[in-house]
């Protein structure tokens, strides 16, 4: 494992909830994505996402959804990024 990783599984405790932003773009896609991430989430969660809360940038181009998810592991939480940057609309995934 190196070192990066090392660092990056001695900062969290697992289980551990963390929360996501997904931006995707403007409020006409904005629903697909927020829909499509949480059913990301839920695949990979072990207890139900939570959508906390969506903001839509200034000029209404994008949408950020405010996720909360419970992960097993760090494996887990690497492949849920991964695939939230798989869903159609999404920009970034914080």
């Amino acid at each position: 494992m190196d070192e990066k990783r090392a660092r990056f599984e001695d900062l969290m405790d697992f289980p551990a909830v963390t929360l996501m932003r997904v931006v995707g773009e403007g409020a006409d896609e904005g629903h697909a994505v927020r829909d499509a991430a949480l059913q990301v989430a839920a695949r990979a969660s072990l207890r139900p996402p939570v959508l906390t809360g969506s903001r839509a940038s200034s000029g209404g181009h994008y949408v950020a959804h405010h996720i909360e998810v419970e992960v097993a592991d760090a494996e887990v939480l690497r492949a849920l990024y991964a695939d939230l940057k798989a869903v159609p609309g999404v920009r970034l995934v914080l």
